[in-house]
Protein backbone atom coordinates (compact mmCIF):
# COMPACT_ATOMS: atom_id res chain seq x y z
CA UNK A 1 0.00 0.00 0.00
CA UNK A 2 2.85 2.29 0.79
CA UNK A 3 4.27 2.07 -2.68
CA UNK A 4 1.00 1.98 -4.84
CA UNK A 5 0.38 5.69 -2.76
CA UNK A 6 3.53 7.36 -2.50
CA UNK A 7 2.95 10.52 -3.97
CA UNK A 8 5.31 10.57 -6.83
CA UNK A 9 2.93 8.52 -8.70
CA UNK A 10 -0.50 10.01 -7.36
CA UNK A 11 -0.15 13.67 -8.82
CA UNK A 12 -3.70 14.33 -9.90
CA UNK A 13 -5.67 16.65 -8.04
CA UNK A 14 -9.28 17.83 -9.05
CA UNK A 15 -10.90 21.25 -8.65
CA UNK A 16 -10.32 21.22 -4.89
CA UNK A 17 -7.20 19.88 -4.55
CA UNK A 18 -8.04 15.84 -3.66
CA UNK A 19 -6.71 13.41 -5.20
CA UNK A 20 -8.93 11.97 -8.13
CA UNK A 21 -7.39 8.75 -8.82
CA UNK A 22 -7.93 7.11 -5.54
CA UNK A 23 -10.63 4.04 -5.64
CA UNK A 24 -11.50 2.18 -2.40
CA UNK A 25 -14.52 -0.25 -1.75
CA UNK A 26 -15.54 -2.21 1.25
CA UNK A 27 -13.07 0.13 3.40
CA UNK A 28 -14.10 1.41 6.65
CA UNK A 29 -15.39 4.86 7.04
CA UNK A 30 -12.65 5.92 9.44
CA UNK A 31 -9.95 5.00 7.11
CA UNK A 32 -10.91 6.94 4.01
CA UNK A 33 -12.32 9.89 5.72
CA UNK A 34 -8.62 12.52 6.50
CA UNK A 35 -8.54 15.75 5.66
CA UNK A 36 -5.52 15.85 3.60
CA UNK A 37 -3.71 13.21 1.30
CA UNK A 38 -1.18 12.54 3.65
CA UNK A 39 -3.63 11.68 6.57
CA UNK A 40 -5.74 9.18 3.70
CA UNK A 41 -2.29 7.62 3.28
CA UNK A 42 -1.42 7.20 6.25
CA UNK A 43 -4.82 5.57 7.27
CA UNK A 44 -4.65 3.56 4.62
CA UNK A 45 -0.95 1.87 5.38
CA UNK A 46 -1.41 1.21 8.62
CA UNK A 47 -5.05 -0.66 7.98
CA UNK A 48 -2.72 -2.56 5.49
CA UNK A 49 -0.18 -3.37 7.45
CA UNK A 50 -2.70 -4.50 10.74
CA UNK A 51 -4.62 -6.51 8.02
CA UNK A 52 -1.86 -8.94 6.89
CA UNK A 53 -0.87 -9.20 10.83
CA UNK A 54 -4.11 -10.41 11.49
CA UNK A 55 -4.11 -12.71 8.99
CA UNK A 56 -1.52 -15.47 10.34
CA UNK A 57 -2.26 -18.58 7.96
CA UNK A 58 -2.20 -17.90 4.46
CA UNK A 59 -1.78 -14.81 1.53
CA UNK A 60 -2.50 -11.98 3.03
CA UNK A 61 -4.08 -9.67 -0.26
CA UNK A 62 -3.88 -9.43 -3.36
CA UNK A 63 -2.16 -6.98 -5.73
CA UNK A 64 -3.32 -5.99 -9.70
CA UNK A 65 -2.10 -3.84 -12.05
CA UNK A 66 -5.01 -2.38 -14.48
CA UNK A 67 -3.29 -0.32 -17.78
CA UNK A 68 -5.05 1.26 -20.44
CA UNK A 69 -3.80 1.96 -23.70
CA UNK A 70 -3.24 5.85 -23.70
CA UNK A 71 -3.80 8.82 -21.34
CA UNK A 72 -6.77 9.05 -19.31
CA UNK A 73 -8.17 11.61 -16.74
CA UNK A 74 -7.52 10.04 -13.25
CA UNK A 75 -11.89 10.20 -12.74
CA UNK A 76 -12.78 8.13 -15.66
CA UNK A 77 -10.26 5.32 -15.09
CA UNK A 78 -11.60 5.12 -11.06
CA UNK A 79 -15.11 5.26 -12.48
CA UNK A 80 -13.88 2.33 -14.67
CA UNK A 81 -11.78 0.74 -11.80
CA UNK A 82 -14.77 0.65 -9.42
CA UNK A 83 -17.26 -0.91 -11.73
CA UNK A 84 -14.85 -3.47 -12.40
CA UNK A 85 -14.19 -4.07 -8.65
CA UNK A 86 -17.90 -4.45 -7.79
CA UNK A 87 -18.78 -6.55 -10.32
CA UNK A 88 -15.33 -9.08 -10.28
CA UNK A 89 -15.07 -9.10 -6.55
CA UNK A 90 -18.07 -8.01 -4.36
CA UNK A 91 -17.99 -7.76 -0.88
CA UNK A 92 -14.44 -7.18 -0.59
CA UNK A 93 -12.29 -4.38 0.91
CA UNK A 94 -10.01 -2.94 -2.16
CA UNK A 95 -7.69 0.42 -2.70
CA UNK A 96 -6.23 1.29 -5.18
CA UNK A 97 -4.48 4.68 -6.92
CA UNK A 98 -3.74 5.89 -10.37
CA UNK A 99 -0.66 6.61 -11.39
CA UNK A 100 -0.09 8.84 -14.48
CA UNK A 101 3.78 8.48 -14.13
CA UNK A 102 4.48 6.43 -17.34
CA UNK A 103 2.82 6.85 -21.13
CA UNK A 104 0.27 5.25 -20.43
CA UNK A 105 -2.16 5.66 -17.44
CA UNK A 106 -1.95 2.43 -15.18
CA UNK A 107 -4.10 1.50 -11.63
CA UNK A 108 -2.49 -0.47 -8.87
CA UNK A 109 -5.00 -2.17 -6.83
CA UNK A 110 -4.61 -3.98 -3.30
CA UNK A 111 -7.21 -6.61 -2.48
CA UNK A 112 -7.48 -7.92 0.97
CA UNK A 113 -7.34 -11.54 1.25
CA UNK A 114 -10.36 -11.85 3.48
CA UNK A 115 -13.89 -10.78 2.41
CA UNK A 116 -15.83 -8.68 4.77
CA UNK A 117 -18.00 -11.17 6.19
CA UNK A 118 -14.88 -13.08 7.73
CA UNK A 119 -14.58 -16.08 4.65
CA UNK A 120 -11.01 -16.13 2.46
CA UNK A 121 -11.26 -14.89 -0.68
CA UNK A 122 -9.75 -17.99 -2.40
CA UNK A 123 -8.82 -17.48 -6.71
CA UNK A 124 -8.82 -20.35 -8.90
CA UNK A 125 -7.59 -20.10 -12.13
CA UNK A 126 -10.89 -20.47 -13.40
CA UNK A 127 -11.50 -17.42 -11.22
CA UNK A 128 -8.48 -15.26 -12.80
CA UNK A 129 -9.94 -16.09 -16.10
CA UNK A 130 -13.19 -14.66 -15.14
CA UNK A 131 -11.65 -11.47 -13.75
CA UNK A 132 -9.71 -10.90 -16.80
CA UNK A 133 -13.05 -11.69 -19.17
CA UNK A 134 -14.45 -8.90 -16.97
CA UNK A 135 -11.83 -6.50 -17.44
CA UNK A 136 -11.81 -6.98 -21.10
CA UNK A 137 -15.15 -6.64 -21.64
CA UNK A 138 -15.78 -3.25 -19.35
CA UNK A 139 -12.46 -2.26 -21.17
CA UNK A 140 -13.78 -2.70 -25.03
CA UNK A 141 -17.01 -1.43 -23.57
CA UNK A 142 -15.55 1.79 -23.21
CA UNK A 143 -13.21 2.02 -25.88
CA UNK A 144 -15.09 0.39 -28.83
CA UNK A 145 -12.87 -2.44 -29.02
CA UNK A 146 -13.68 -5.98 -29.96
CA UNK A 147 -13.66 -8.48 -27.02
CA UNK A 148 -12.48 -11.14 -29.18
CA UNK A 149 -9.09 -9.00 -29.84
CA UNK A 150 -8.14 -9.66 -26.65
CA UNK A 151 -8.82 -13.27 -26.16
CA UNK A 152 -7.21 -14.48 -29.54
CA UNK A 153 -4.05 -12.37 -28.41
CA UNK A 154 -4.03 -14.33 -25.06
CA UNK A 155 -4.74 -17.79 -26.77
CA UNK A 156 -1.52 -16.95 -29.44
CA UNK A 157 0.61 -16.16 -26.18
CA UNK A 158 -0.63 -19.36 -24.49
CA UNK A 159 0.26 -21.43 -27.74
CA UNK A 160 3.74 -19.71 -27.83
CA UNK A 161 4.32 -20.77 -24.35
CA UNK A 162 3.18 -24.05 -24.45
CA UNK A 163 5.26 -24.75 -27.90
CA UNK A 164 8.37 -23.14 -25.88
CA UNK A 165 7.83 -25.66 -22.39
CA UNK A 166 7.73 -28.71 -24.86
CA UNK A 167 10.30 -27.10 -26.58
CA UNK A 168 12.50 -26.73 -23.49
CA UNK A 169 11.53 -30.75 -22.12
CA UNK A 170 13.11 -32.22 -25.43
CA UNK A 171 16.95 -32.22 -25.99
CA UNK A 172 16.69 -32.70 -28.97
CA UNK A 173 14.50 -30.22 -29.98
CA UNK A 174 16.76 -27.48 -28.12
CA UNK A 175 20.50 -28.95 -29.94
CA UNK A 176 17.93 -28.62 -33.23
CA UNK A 177 17.14 -25.00 -32.41
CA UNK A 178 20.99 -24.18 -31.63
CA UNK A 179 22.19 -26.08 -34.67
CA UNK A 180 20.13 -23.79 -36.89
CA UNK A 181 20.75 -20.47 -34.76
CA UNK A 182 24.67 -21.32 -35.21
CA UNK A 183 23.81 -22.32 -39.03
CA UNK A 184 22.20 -18.91 -39.52
CA UNK A 185 25.10 -17.21 -38.01
CA UNK A 186 27.38 -18.25 -39.99
CA UNK A 187 25.38 -17.65 -43.33
CA UNK A 188 26.05 -14.32 -42.08
CA UNK A 189 29.01 -14.09 -41.76
CA UNK A 190 30.83 -11.45 -44.73
CA UNK A 191 31.88 -12.87 -47.76
CA UNK A 192 36.04 -11.28 -46.76
CA UNK A 193 35.58 -13.24 -43.59
CA UNK A 194 33.82 -16.54 -44.41
CA UNK A 195 36.20 -17.58 -47.63
CA UNK A 196 39.49 -15.68 -46.11
CA UNK A 197 42.57 -15.17 -48.98
CA UNK A 198 45.19 -18.13 -49.09
CA UNK A 199 48.57 -17.03 -47.50
CA UNK A 200 51.17 -16.55 -49.77
CA UNK A 201 54.24 -18.53 -48.84
CA UNK A 202 57.37 -16.50 -48.21
CA UNK A 203 60.19 -17.13 -50.85
CA UNK A 204 63.41 -18.26 -49.15
CA UNK A 205 66.95 -16.60 -49.83
CA UNK A 206 69.55 -18.43 -52.26
CA UNK A 207 69.78 -20.30 -54.99
CA UNK A 208 67.16 -22.28 -57.35
CA UNK A 209 69.07 -25.48 -55.61
CA UNK A 210 69.69 -24.41 -51.79
CA UNK A 211 65.82 -23.69 -52.03
CA UNK A 212 64.32 -27.27 -53.30
CA UNK A 213 66.61 -28.54 -50.11
CA UNK A 214 64.27 -28.22 -47.35
CA UNK A 215 66.20 -26.75 -43.28
CA UNK A 216 66.86 -29.16 -40.74
CA UNK A 217 64.23 -27.83 -38.46
CA UNK A 218 61.40 -28.24 -41.44
CA UNK A 219 61.95 -31.87 -42.13
CA UNK A 220 59.90 -32.89 -39.38
CA UNK A 221 55.86 -31.14 -38.79
CA UNK A 222 55.92 -28.34 -36.38
CA UNK A 223 53.56 -30.13 -33.90
CA UNK A 224 55.70 -33.28 -33.91
CA UNK A 225 58.51 -33.48 -30.91
CA UNK A 226 61.70 -36.00 -31.23
CA UNK A 227 61.17 -39.59 -29.89
CA UNK A 228 57.51 -39.75 -31.07
CA UNK A 229 55.99 -41.04 -34.41
CA UNK A 230 55.69 -38.04 -37.05
CA UNK A 231 51.73 -37.51 -37.84
CA UNK A 232 50.62 -38.65 -41.31
CA UNK A 233 47.94 -37.24 -43.31
CA UNK A 234 44.10 -37.37 -42.38
CA UNK A 235 45.12 -38.02 -38.59
CA UNK A 236 44.57 -35.39 -35.78
CA UNK A 237 48.25 -33.08 -34.85
CA UNK A 238 47.55 -32.21 -31.57
CA UNK A 239 49.55 -28.96 -30.59
CA UNK A 240 51.78 -28.81 -27.50
CA UNK A 241 49.63 -27.21 -25.29
CA UNK A 242 46.68 -29.88 -26.20
CA UNK A 243 49.20 -32.92 -25.32
CA UNK A 244 50.18 -31.43 -22.00
CA UNK A 245 46.59 -31.27 -21.34
CA UNK A 246 45.67 -35.17 -22.41
CA UNK A 247 49.07 -36.08 -20.50
CA UNK A 248 47.80 -34.01 -17.31
CA UNK A 249 44.61 -35.76 -18.02
CA UNK A 250 45.44 -39.44 -18.15
CA UNK A 251 47.66 -39.03 -14.78
CA UNK A 252 45.13 -37.93 -12.88
CA UNK A 253 42.92 -41.21 -14.41
CA UNK A 254 45.88 -43.26 -13.71
CA UNK A 255 46.50 -41.79 -9.83
CA UNK A 256 42.86 -41.91 -9.35
CA UNK A 257 42.50 -45.40 -10.31
CA UNK A 258 45.25 -46.72 -8.33
CA UNK A 259 43.65 -45.23 -5.16
CA UNK A 260 40.35 -46.53 -6.02
CA UNK A 261 42.14 -49.95 -6.15
CA UNK A 262 43.84 -49.04 -2.25
CA UNK A 263 39.93 -48.42 -1.37
CA UNK A 264 38.92 -51.68 -2.40
CA UNK A 265 41.81 -53.52 -0.95
CA UNK A 266 41.50 -51.62 2.25
CA UNK A 267 37.34 -52.47 2.40
CA UNK A 268 38.52 -56.09 1.71
CA UNK A 269 40.60 -56.35 4.31
CA UNK A 270 38.47 -54.66 7.19
CA UNK A 271 35.25 -57.02 5.81
CA UNK A 272 37.85 -60.11 5.86
CA UNK A 273 38.74 -58.74 9.81
CA UNK A 274 35.44 -58.36 10.76
CA UNK A 275 34.29 -61.57 9.84
CA UNK A 276 36.97 -64.00 10.78
CA UNK A 277 36.48 -66.91 13.10
CA UNK A 278 39.28 -68.36 14.91
CA UNK A 279 38.18 -72.37 15.53
CA UNK A 280 39.84 -73.20 18.77
CA UNK A 281 38.88 -77.38 20.68
CA UNK A 282 36.60 -77.47 17.63
CA UNK A 283 34.52 -75.08 18.37
CA UNK A 284 33.82 -72.04 16.22
CA UNK A 285 35.05 -68.14 18.81
CA UNK A 286 33.84 -65.28 17.16
CA UNK A 287 36.59 -62.18 16.45
CA UNK A 288 37.16 -59.29 18.74
CA UNK A 289 35.13 -57.05 16.69
CA UNK A 290 31.90 -59.52 17.04
CA UNK A 291 32.58 -60.91 20.64
CA UNK A 292 31.98 -57.05 21.26
CA UNK A 293 28.67 -56.91 19.41
CA UNK A 294 26.97 -59.76 21.72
Amino acid sequence: MAYISRPSAVGERDGSGAVCGFVWQGLPEEVTRAQTYAELRENLVLYARLREEAEVKGRTHYRTLLSFERQLPGEEASKLVREWLATAFPGTRAGGFVHQNTAHTHVHVWIDARKVDGRKLDLSAREYRRIDETWNRLYCRAFGREEREHLDKKQRQGSQRDARHREAQQPEGRYQREASEQAGRRENVPEERASPAAPVPAQREGTPEERSVPPADESRPRNDVPGQRPSTHGERVFTPGERLCLAARAAHDQALRAAEALHRDAARLDHSRHTDRQQVNGHYRPGPIERGRQ
